[in-house]
């Protein structure tokens, strides 16, 4: 479902059950190494926060599984390149 407070490209796609036939869907530890070798909070705080628009994880028993086409959008997306904190990064 796409999110209504954006209208980036992101934001407004609509992917429908065909478009999941051609795609995959890979465990958490497959798309922390997919985003760069993240750490497992730094995908839980994107998840928690709003701004950020991230991919909502399937959740099959325990694991939390992810599509890798979400995952690829979100990363060319602006939202992947905003910041937690404002001061993340600057001497204090």
């Amino acid at each position: 479902m796409p999110h209504t407070s954006c209208e980036c490209d992101y934001c407004r796609r609509v992917v429908s059950p065909a478009d999941r036939m051609k795609d995959k869907l890979v465990p958490e530890v497959e798309a922390r190494q997919f985003l760069g070798g993240v750490s497992h909070m730094f995908m839980r705080r994107r998840a928690a926060d709003p701004r950020f628009h991230f991919p909502t994880p399937k959740r099959l028993g325990r694991r939390r599984m992810y599509w890798l086409s979400d995952l690829a959008e979100w990363a060319s997306s602006r939202h992947a390149e905003l910041r937690t904190s404002g001061s993340f990064g600057q001497a204090a």
